[in-house]
Parts: structure tokens; C-alpha cells; sequence
């Protein structure tokens, strides 16, 4: 995870772009972050573009916020 704004978190994964690969391991890095299970976080859109949209349930998105910028900051101590 490399910033978090207002409306977007910025993430850079290493994963293949091909057949749905970053896609997948996008959605189970976030799963892993957030501490759900990979069921619980869906791509909504943007599955062939940069810019992606996530639906993460049984979390408010205060509750998201405040574990992805946890996160972050974890991140930013390494």
C-alpha cells in the first residue's frame, strides 16, 4: 500500500496482469489487510483498468479506513 486519499488507497502489486491474476491477488491482499475473508471483498468495477472498485463487506467504511491506514502506517514503519 503506497497512500491513502480521501476517495482512493493506492496499492502496487505484483502480480501478472493477465487472465485476472492482479485482480485476484489485489482482492486477497485487502481481504488479508481488512482481516476478512476473501469472500468478503468483491471487485465491482474496473476489472480490465488501473483504477478499481472494491466492495468490502460486513465492515462500515469507517471500520475499512481506519484498518487500511493502520496498515499504511505499519507499512511506512518497515
Amino acid at each position: 500500500m503506497t497512500g491513502i486519499a480521501a476517495d482512493a488507497v493506492s496499492i502496487a502489486i505484483d502480480a501478472e496482469a493477465r487472465e485476472g491474476k492482479a485482480n485476484a491477488a489485489m482482492s486477497e491482499f485487502l481481504a488479508e489487510v481488512l482481516g476478512l475473508r476473501a469472500r468478503d471483498v468483491t471487485l465491482c468495477q474496473g476489472a480490465k483498468g488501473r483504477h478499481k472498485t472494491f466492495v468490502v463487506h460486513r465492515l462500515s467504511a469507517d471500520e475499512v479506513r481506519a484498518r487500511l491506514q493502520a496498515a499504511l502506517e505499519e507499512h511506512q514503519q518497515r
